[in-house]
Order: C-alpha cells, then structure tokens, then sequence
C-alpha cells in the first residue's frame, strides 16, 4: 500500500509541485513573503529547457557543445547565432542574469560570472548547472522550511516550570 505524503510531511520541491494545492500556496509565498519567485520560475524553465534540449537532434546539440567539453577544447570560432534556443538563452540572461532586471537572481558573484561566461558561447544546459544548483539549494534549505513554518506553525511548548505555576492557581 502506497502512503502519500500530507502537506505537513512534504520534504522537497518535486513534492510540494506534486500538489496542486501546496504549490499555489507555495508560489504565492515565494512571490508575496519571501520575495523570490524569481528561484522558482527559474529553477521550472530550467528543467523544462533541459527536456527540450534531450530531444534535439544530434546535430542541433552539436552546435552547442557542453561546457564541460569547452574548457578542454581550444577556442573555435563558433556562430553563436547558430546555436539551438540562442535567442531564448539570451532572453534568459536578460531577466535572471542582469542586475537591472527586478527578477535577477541571487547568486554568488562567481556563479553569476562563470555562467554568462560559459553562455557567451554555448547555449548548451550545462551552462546553466551552477547557478540552477545554487537557487535549488537556497529553495530546499531556506524557501522551504519558511514554507512549511508559516502554512504548518508548531505550537509551542511551555516550559514545566510555568505549567507548574499554572496548575498552583
């Protein structure tokens, strides 16, 4: 017998996307109290562009090497312009990449240069694989149990000297 999860045991962003209810709750949160539904959507184009560049062809993926292969390879003269989704990767840079952009993401300086490094040319998913990791983890250890603190709050407990006094009166 299969258990499902309740809102309260919910671990995870697949799981808390799992729900309908949980995720608008959840967006709402992340875009009304915690002010970063910049990560969420960022983090659902992400996977969604990965599935989309799986089902290019071979020769459309080759157009755009992985990044991972870029490092050892020597600089080619390369038509960025030719590359699958390059205006789509461009836009993207524009909205969560540009620090004029309100929906810029919050990422470490380092990260946030190495990627528009890497994407000035390669439209390939790894490029993005540093800074997804790093608004992913921010979601998990921070956006998350915020969440769930908020839509499930803990009673508190009294300490036993102060249901001792009670029971005194």
């Amino acid at each position: 017998m299969r258990t499902g999860r309740t809102g309260k045991n919910v671990q995870t962003l697949a799981e808390i996307l799992n729900n309908n209810e949980l995720a608008e709750d959840f967006r709402t949160f992340l875009e009304y109290q915690e002010h970063s539904i910049e990560n969420l959507n960022f983090i659902l184009w992400f996977l969604s562009y990965k599935s989309r560049w799986s089902g290019l062809s071979g020769i459309e993926q080759d157009k755009s090497p992985s990044c991972r292969l870029n490092k050892w390879r020597k600089k080619t003269s390369i038509n960025t312009q030719e590359q699958p989704y390059r205006r789509e990767v461009d836009h993207i840079i524009s909205v969560y990449f540009n620090n004029l952009s309100q929906f810029e993401l919050n990422l470490p300086e380092d990260i946030q240069s190495y990627t528009l490094d890497l994407l000035r040319t390669s439209t390939h998913p790894d490029c993005f694989t540093k800074a997804y990791e790093h608004v992913n983890y921010l979601i998990q250890t921070s956006s998350i149990p915020q969440f769930m603190a908020c839509k499930y709050p803990q009673p508190t407990k009294t300490p036993s000297r102060l249901k001792s006094f009670f029971k005194r009166l």
